[in-house]
């Protein structure tokens, strides 16, 4: 006689192959993420430390219109300028497990609140194109350029840049904002 029969299984039995199966699929997520923190170390160092560095005059985020047209000009003529912003964003806090709004974070280190809200996608109702802007095709290039993100296609970027400025209103304070104006009205 068997003490462990293969046509009983015991809840003990049961919860040890679940929490093993669990362990498992943590190891494997934990493997991953240090695949990929090693792509992105070896990426960063590859002999190009200064691609990291901004010039001086490039100040992130931009906070005015006015900042955002002069980087749109250096944009549109300085290649230097392009790649460095490229590789500037290309790492900020985008990873496989933090996928989505990966391109958030990086819209919050591109632009201030308050820009942000003057800007939509399609530039309706008297707002900024961001589609039409350089900084949006290096922000792409950007997301393409990190391991987590860089199968991410056109459609995605443009859904979680578009979801960033949708809610851009609701930031540092603008939905309470809004509900207590709208209380002392109510009063």
């Amino acid at each position: 006689m068997h003490i462990c029969s293969f046509d009983f299984i015991s809840d003990f039995q049961t919860l040890i192959i679940k929490l093993l199966t669990e362990v498992k699929s943590s190891v494997a997520d934990l493997k991953a993420q240090v695949n990929l923190n090693t792509q992105l170390f070896q990426s960063m160092h590859s002999g190009q430390p200064d691609d990291y560095t901004l010039p001086e005059d490039v100040v992130l985020p931009v906070g005015t219109k006015d900042q955002l047209d002069a980087l749109e000009e250096q944009l549109t003529h300085d290649l230097g300028l392009q790649g460095h912003l490229v590789s500037n964003t290309a790492y900020i806090t985008v990873n496989k497990f933090q996928k989505v709004g990966g391109q958030q974070n990086i819209m919050r280190h591109l632009l201030t609140n308050k820009l942000a809200q003057g800007l939509n996608w399609t530039g309706h109702g008297e707002k900024i194109y961001f589609r039409d802007l350089q900084i949006r095709v290096k922000l792409q290039k950007a997301v393409r350029r990190n391991p987590a993100t860089k199968k991410d296609t056109d459609e995605e970027i443009q859904r979680e840049i578009s979801h960033f400025l949708r809610g851009v209103g609701n930031r540092e304070g603008g939905r309470k904002e809004r509900q207590l104006i709208m209380a002392a009205k109510a009063v």
